[in-house]
């Protein structure tokens, strides 16, 4: 659908050459999910060659941030519509309930007949009328699309072959050895305690080397899958973990378990946290707890509790823009008296922008500069909602603002 409109504009002159060059330009200073294919120049030169999964790029990411001020705003708007229905429907899990966006598809279906004619009406455009029943009947259509098919004809493609006869065999080989190497990665990796050893493992597997995105607020970074190896995490409840990035500070406190997959991290040794930075983790504490008696290192006598400024940061993390670091802080809890591990990022909050007027794009607008600091700024990693693409917009008058396109979470039920 995103390549028939995208055809459709650019033969009736809404799209032109220079339309998709300024779009170019504006694309390349996007930041995207590690999760999310990029474009990379495939907009400069008119979408040639791009496939399904750009194209879904394209949808999700990059049309609801640059089309603004280049297409018309009546067809911006009966496009969005699509985006808006794209952005659940591509989704690993989906309720009754988000089906709603159904109406929006028919709505996007009939502005185009009415609009284009007829003839602009594919089968395909069709069949987006039954996909409702579709998701009810048979889950979400993330279930049974062809994108890890198409993936797989290129690792197919890749395959060097000697140009003879016997192919197949040449492939399933190939494939075996592939397939044993993970294998091997998996079942071998937890019991390896040795730098040595564990290098030697990277080596074998570097082709097929799973890694794990992270995905935090604003901002991507990824890290080796051998971090993620499966540990057991006491307590730990699913929907209680998928809540509690929607419910009050006093309800999450840092420590709740995280998911089996989440640990175990590298993080640094002790170090002691800044001092303007501290003296925020302390008012957390005290107002996560209700808590007023908890006192800082400074004041620290024998037998009271106190919030200890030492600190663990995680490493190969490279989180760009308003997350600033993760850690890891230990207290006593001042309810059960154990020791506690609590999780946090340490958040520099953007300010908003009283021009936000890019809603009907789902597009968010924020100033390039940060509010003040206070408690808020320690957010437990279990209040990371979802990821997000980042790019610019300049207004006629030359003020210069951030664009934040949200993405629905990713929830594998």
């Amino acid at each position: 659908m995103a390549k028939r409109m995208m055809e459709r504009w650019r033969e009736e002159g809404l799209i032109t050459s220079e339309h998709l060059a300024e779009m170019q330009q504006d694309a390349d200073s996007i930041i995207i999910p590690l999760s999310i294919t990029p474009l990379h120049n495939k907009i400069g030169k008119g979408f040639l060659f791009t496939k399904a999964d750009e194209w879904k790029s394209w949808c999700l990411i990059y049309s609801p941030i640059l089309l603004a001020g280049h297409l018309p705003s009546e067809d911006l708007c009966d496009w969005m519509e699509f985006v808006h229905v794209c952005k659940y429907l591509t989704r690993p899990s989906i309720t009754v309930e988000d089906l709603h966006v159904h109406d929006f598809l028919e709505s996007f279906g009939q502005k185009c007949h009415v609009r284009f004619g007829k003839n602009f009406i594919l089968p395909n455009m069709h069949l987006h009328l039954h996909l409702k029943e579709t998701v009810l009947n048979f889950g979400p259509v993330y279930g049974y699309w062809l994108f890890s098919f198409e993936r797989y004809n290129g690792v197919l493609k890749n395959y060097a072959t000697n140009n003879k006869d016997g192919f197949e065999g040449t492939f399933m080989r190939r494939y075996l050895e592939d397939t044993r190497k993970i294998d091997l990665f998996r079942t071998t990796m937890q019991s390896l305690q040795i730098s040595s050893q564990v290098s030697l493992i990277y080596e074998l597997v570097d082709s097929f080397l799973i890694l794990v995105t992270v995905t935090a607020a604003i901002t991507t970074t990824i890290v080796p899958a051998a971090l993620y190896l499966s540990t057991t995490s006491s307590g730990f409840n699913l929907k209680t973990f998928l809540d509690s990035a929607e419910v009050n500070i006093d309800n999450v406190k840092g420590n709740e378990p995280l998911l089996p997959s989440a640990f175990p991290l590298s993080i640094d040794e002790f170090v002691p946290m800044k001092e303007d930075e501290y003296a925020l983790l302390l008012k957390f504490y005290c107002t996560a707890y209700s808590n007023t008696l908890l006192t800082g290192y400074q004041d620290a006598i024998f037998g009271q509790l106190f919030v200890n400024n030492m600190i663990q940061k995680m490493q190969s993390i490279n989180l760009l823009g308003q997350i600033q670091y993760l850690f890891v802080s230990n207290i006593i809890n001042p309810v059960t008296y154990q020791a506690d591990r609590h999780t946090f990022a340490y958040v520099r909050w953007y300010r908003t922008s009283s021009q936000d007027t890019r809603s009907e794009q789902f597009v968010e607008m924020s100033k390039f500069s940060f509010t003040r600091s206070d408690f808020q700024n320690i957010l437990p990693v279990h209040r990371i909602l979802m990821p997000a693409a980042i790019g610019v917009h300049t207004t006629v008058t030359g003020n210069t603002h951030m664009l934040i396109a949200p993405l629905y979470r990713k929830i594998y039920a």
